[in-house]
């Protein structure tokens, strides 16, 4: 009995561990692989811009005139601009390989600043004591996950030279528009 109990038992654990490792995160290929190699570049190149003068901003910030309210807000609000850009996601609704050209239709998925700010102006007291902590509140939402989200669809061309896929400066310019929440057609959206 003991030993039909550890079998049963071994087997359970090695049937666990197969499911477990078979819904890991699905490996990604061709042009989807090739996708995400320039969606997380852009991710890297913005992050590290923005650390890179962040020592700068704060300064600024810290030196202007503002209130300590308006400071607190505008430090915070420069942490909730990079959390949330880290957190733009993708799916890959269809792709058209052509050869040495594809186009791709991506659904980017950003925090959605209109709806946020919205929650936070809807929060605030009059005499705005908690808006900090609303801003600190969205920050938190945003790395949990759980602020509120925009899906935009985007065309996207890509372009095959000397082995490297590429996508025009213009559209890389609009998916980090997309990538930070920036809805088409706003007046952001310039």
């Amino acid at each position: 009995m003991k030993k039909f109990l550890k079998v049963f038992l071994f087997g359970l654990m090695l049937l666990s561990g197969i499911i477990f490792v078979s819904c890991g995160k699905k490996e990604l290929t061709g042009l989807h692989k090739e996708f995400d190699i320039i969606f997380n570049g852009i991710k890297e190149e913005v992050t590290t811009e923005f650390k890179n003068n962040l020592d700068a901003l704060e300064k600024e910030v810290k030196d202007s005139s503002r209130s300590e309210l308006e400071t607190k807000i505008q430090l915070f609000g420069i942490e909730v601009l990079v959390e949330a850009f880290n957190k733009a996601s993708y799916d890959v609704v269809s792709i058209n390989d052509m050869g040495d050209k594809a186009e791709l239709k991506i659904k980017v998925k950003a925090v959605d600043f209109f709806e946020a700010l919205q929650q936070i102006i809807t929060n605030t007291t009059k005499d705005k004591s908690n808006l900090v902590d609303e801003v600190e509140g969205l920050l938190k939402k945003i790395k949990k996950g759980k602020a509120p989200v925009i899906e935009q669809e985007i065309d996207i061309e890509m372009t095959k030279e000397n082995d490297t896929w590429t996508i025009p400066e213009r559209q890389k310019y609009v998916l980090m528009k997309r990538m930070m929440g920036i809805q088409k057609g706003t007046i952001f959206d310039n």
